[in-house]
């Protein structure tokens, strides 16, 4: 990219955060589900399961991890990654608001990704912590039940057994069903593509209502 185009993304970039920043909580959490539904439009996602996001290479250096930098700073170079539907809010999130910074979020020795099975409290604090500035908690929990199923790993027990029950019929309703490690190419090719879709559904409904209401 040019200097020239640089320049350019960056006056759009500044107008875009300041249009978020005088946005009213509702308008804000419509902008994210909107910016995750473009990135998806984009293949700039590629939905998973079980980890919030996963890139090729490594989402910040350990120069940025060193000096603290702002991940948004990293996110620009980042053509594409892996994200669950609460790992795509926080990317598009991260790129609007645009006041986080690394350490707390990255292990020195795991880059490349957030949310792994053996991802620390740290970074649950700072993902969730950052996310609920625009969701409260019991919607990013029904948020990842309607995304993963029964597979859900934050807090849920702050859902009452109706809410629960709303959300795990709007996971199925919507067809996603969650990679397994012994399925075939083709399985995860078809899983993917009903993810794909769930994330949509779950981005849809939160345009249409201003919050997550299945």
């Amino acid at each position: 990219m040019t200097t020239k185009k640089l320049k350019k993304l960056g006056k759009k970039i500044k107008k875009s955060n300041k249009k978020f920043r005088r946005a009213t909580p509702e308008q804000k959490r419509v902008l994210i589900a909107k910016d995750v539904l473009k990135e998806l439009a984009a293949e700039s996602f590629i939905t998973i399961n079980g980890r919030w996001v996963v890139a090729e290479q490594n989402i910040v250096t350990e120069k940025e991890l060193e000096d603290n930098a702002q991940l948004s700073v990293a996110l620009k170079r980042l053509p594409q990654c892996e994200v669950c539907a609460i790992g795509g809010m926080f990317i598009a999130a991260v790129k609007r608001y645009n006041k986080i910074q690394c350490q707390g979020l990255f292990d020195p020795y795991s880059c490349s990704a957030l949310g792994y099975s053996d991802y620390t409290h740290s970074e649950t604090a700072a993902l969730f912590g950052f996310l609920e500035k625009f969701f409260t908690p019991k919607q990013l929990s029904m948020i990842e039940v309607a995304y993963e199923g029964d597979a859900a790993g934050s807090n849920t027990s702050i859902l009452s057994q109706n809410e629960r029950d709303k959300v795990l019929e709007f996971h199925s309703n919507n067809g996603n069903a969650c990679e397994m490690p012994d399925d075939t190419l083709e399985e995860k090719d078809e899983k993917r593509i009903e993810s794909k879709l769930c994330m949509k559904a779950i981005m849809e409904n939160i345009v249409d209502n201003g919050e997550f209401a299945p």
